[in-house]
């Protein structure tokens, strides 16, 4: 279900659906850059079951030939909070 969820949040919003692995709970996929930004970010996503429901294990960076910035770690963050919150209110 929440596999389901959240490749259905990758298809309806802007990102780009690279992997999607049902047998393994897995995605890959990246969003295009903003106006307030020059690249892009690169999400992984893996899902486990778990004794309360399962478990999101979310990666986030930016893309490779996106300039590195200082504030990088503290964009990644809020863009895969955000991601995760959408999940949330979805699920």
């Amino acid at each position: 279900m929440v596999f389901d969820r959240l490749k259905g949040i990758v298809t309806d919003k802007p990102y780009t659906l690279n992997l999607a692995d049902p047998d393994g709970k897995k995605l890959e996929f990246e969003s295009g850059g903003g106006i307030t930004s020059m690249g892009h970010y690169v999400f992984a996503a893996e899902m486990t079951q778990g004794g309360e429901g399962t478990h999101v294990s979310l990666n986030v960076h930016t893309g490779d030939n996106t300039p590195k910035a200082l504030l990088d770690g503290w964009k990644n963050q809020k863009a895969g909070e955000k991601l995760l919150k959408t999940l949330d209110e979805a699920v």
